[in-house]
């Protein structure tokens, strides 16, 4: 819902936010599962939390529980089963499609053959997961493109939206490319050797 209005606001006035920054304000389905603040108990990692029971994840069980004791019901099934698809309906039709975080460049005239082997791997861990972020950004397109095809006229910008995602992807890429060809340089003309 953020990237939805963001862009929008972006288009109006011809603002220049970076993906990055709006891909990191943007709200994940893990971070309706656990809270940011103290918990009574350490779980460890914070990016394994959500994995474990937190008050997110008491909140939707007791739901949950809610839910089934009303399907259990005659006189409150129908309200249940509303309640029920209105709890699945979000989850089930997300497609989100997670930007990755392009690598930093090093400096190739101080940097270290180390330095440059480990840049190296980032920027093909970068290109892998950029690789699988157009293909989801190329589903969505896909899916949106369906929409339009049936009549459904909001499909439209989203498939816009959609296709600029791609073309910002694909333009990142090539530039976290030529940004390291350029410190590989760099770093040749530093260490002739």
């Amino acid at each position: 819902p953020f990237v939805y209005q963001v862009n929008q606001v972006t288009e109006v006035h011809a603002i220049d936010w970076e993906t990055d920054l709006v891909s990191d304000l943007s709200a994940k389905v893990s971070d309706y599962f656990h809270s940011p603040g103290h918990e009574l108990i350490n779980f460890g990692d914070e990016e394994q939390r959500y994995l474990f029971l937190s008050s997110g994840w008491l909140k939707y069980l007791l739901a949950l529980a809610g839910i089934c004791y009303g399907l259990k019901r005659i006189q409150t099934r129908r309200w249940a089963s509303f309640l029920l698809a209105i709890a699945v309906l979000p989850y089930a039709t997300a497609q989100a499609c997670d930007v990755p975080v392009a690598p930093p460049t090093p400096d190739g005239g101080s940097a270290t053959l180390e330095d440059m082997i480990a840049a190296q791997g980032e920027v093909k861990a970068f290109q892998a997961a950029n690789a699988e972020y157009l293909e989801c950004v190329d589903d969505l397109m896909a899916s949106e493109k369906a929409s339009v095809a049936e009549g459904d006229k909001s499909a439209e910008e989203r498939f816009a939206l959609a296709a600029a995602d791609y073309n910002a992807a694909v333009s990142r890429e090539e530039q976290v490319a030529a940004d390291f060809n350029t410190a590989i340089r760099a770093y040749k003309a530093a260490n002739p050797d």
